[in-house]
């Protein structure tokens, strides 16, 4: 008796990065098809492990006639803008783990400055405590 597949096993299922670009293309025809506001959209994937020969990036524009000029141009002011909230919240985050940091220093130097008074009076370290 064979065991039922796991996702990672699907036959039916492309490799994972064709796969990824299958489900991108039809997640932008619909996005597009019902949003008429949109000019197209750029999707980055934050893969575990970069697949060899995969795109950064993926975009699928509402016009795919060229030329492409405007579009490409319109997409770099918006990653421009992207970036700058990445790194906002980059920032944040490095300022968040410095704020702990400094917390632990102070909570090591307090538990050092304890035990380097122990050791300076080490007669006291052996009379019961009552």
């Amino acid at each position: 008796m064979e065991a039922e597949p796991t996702p990672t096993q699907n036959p039916e299922r492309l490799p994972f990065d064709a796969d990824f670009v299958r489900h991108v293309e039809d997640f932008c025809k619909t996005i597009l098809a019902n949003i008429p506001e949109l000019h197209g959209l750029a999707i980055v994937p934050l893969w575990n492990n970069q697949p060899e020969n995969m795109p950064p990036g993926l975009l699928q524009l509402r016009n795919v006639q060229p030329p492409y000029l405007p579009s490409l141009l319109l997409l770099l002011k918006r990653m421009a803008a992207f970036n700058v909230e990445v790194q906002k919240d980059l920032f944040g985050q490095v300022n968040v783990v410095e704020q702990y940091v400094g917390e632990m220093d102070k909570r090591i130097k307090a538990r050092v400055e304890e035990l380097n008074q122990l050791n300076k009076h080490p007669e006291q370290n052996d009379q019961p405590t009552q």
